[in-house]
């Protein structure tokens, strides 16, 4: 079932009147009148002039070498210095960092003990108060 139907030219209802009745303004007399200022047709005949852009070459894209690349044996020897270098330099950090964990780790097992000493001492103390205090 279609929801829009064409409706046809005479199914439809006239439109309405325009209503007229309306009169034009009076305007006085001298009142000013726009006078356009237009120049001569002496110009006409002349051919406009455009700036003229300068051209500039195309550049042709860079072919891509598809190859070996090479270089010179005393960079890549350097290169390869730099390389252990920094690799060297890589395993002396992690090597301080497990010995600072190894430390961490031991400090908190000393700190561990002597809060247990405490702990062991405060008890006993709470022992000789107490039996100093029942007598």
């Amino acid at each position: 079932m279609a929801l829009f139907k064409n409706k046809k030219i005479s199914d439809l209802p006239a439109p309405p009147a325009p209503d007229f009745s309306i009169s034009k303004p009076d305007f006085e007399d001298d009142f000013p009148r726009y006078t356009p200022n237009m120049g001569g047709f002496d110009d006409i005949g002349e051919k406009r002039r455009f700036p003229v852009m300068p051209r500039t070459p195309m550049e042709e894209p860079e072919e891509r070498k598809t190859g070996p690349i090479f270089i010179k044996i005393d960079k890549y020897e350097q290169v390869l210095d730099h390389i252990n270098s920094v690799k060297d330099r890589i395993k002396e950090i992690e090597d301080l960092i497990e010995n600072l964990k190894r430390m961490k780790k031991d400090e908190d097992n000393a700190l561990d003990e002597w809060k247990e000493s405490l702990n062991q001492i405060k008890e006993k103390l709470m022992i000789v108060d107490k039996n100093l205090f029942e007598s």
